[in-house]
């Protein structure tokens, strides 16, 4: 369409074949949503997403985790975190999230636009779980700040199951 996007990264691209191969779906696009790890919809059905998403807020959530220190030391976030339990076969994924973010678009159909951008991943680890306390480290993006960032752990099954243990704290 004439303009890259610029958040996109070879690893979530890769993350996201990884999705539509466990759940059996013929293609990648954009926007895609994957939820909890089970469920692929538009990113733009609005009604269906909403549905699921309260759908999978009724289910208990089984593991607790705990961010006892976040430390912003230039370009570097590291966050130590602890969970309720050992979790077996499961990893614990750490996602470093910019609130809002405005894209310049300089070609193609939507040049001279702005496009708003919200709750940009802008980095994500992936760290299997062996100990109920671990320290992950994330980057911020060149020329950023704190300002405006929070971190998303989640516990989740191995091969991007089911999510079973999330928080989310400002930077």
């Amino acid at each position: 369409m004439g303009w890259v996007d610029s958040f996109s990264t070879e690893s979530y691209t890769s993350r996201q074949r990884n999705y539509a191969s466990k759940l059996d779906v013929e293609s990648i696009y954009t926007p895609q949503i994957i939820l909890n790890g089970q469920k692929e919809l538009v990113g733009n059905d609005e009604t269906s997403i909403t549905t699921a998403v309260e759908n999978f807020l009724r289910e208990p959530e089984t593991v607790t985790i705990d961010i006892s220190n976040k430390l912003v030391d230039g370009k570097t976030v590291k966050v130590s975190y602890s969970l309720n339990k050992l979790v077996p076969k499961s990893t614990i994924n750490a996602v470093l999230v910019q609130a809002d973010v405005v894209t310049q678009i300089k070609a193609g159909e939507n040049r001279g636009m702005k496009l708003d951008n919200y709750n940009v991943v802008r980095d994500i680890k992936t760290v299997g779980i062996t100990n109920t306390t671990g320290n992950i480290e994330l980057q911020l993006p060149r020329g950023s700040t704190a300002n405006g960032f929070s971190i998303v752990l989640f516990v989740q099954e191995n091969d991007f199951g089911k999510i079973t243990g999330a928080v989310k704290v400002a930077l």
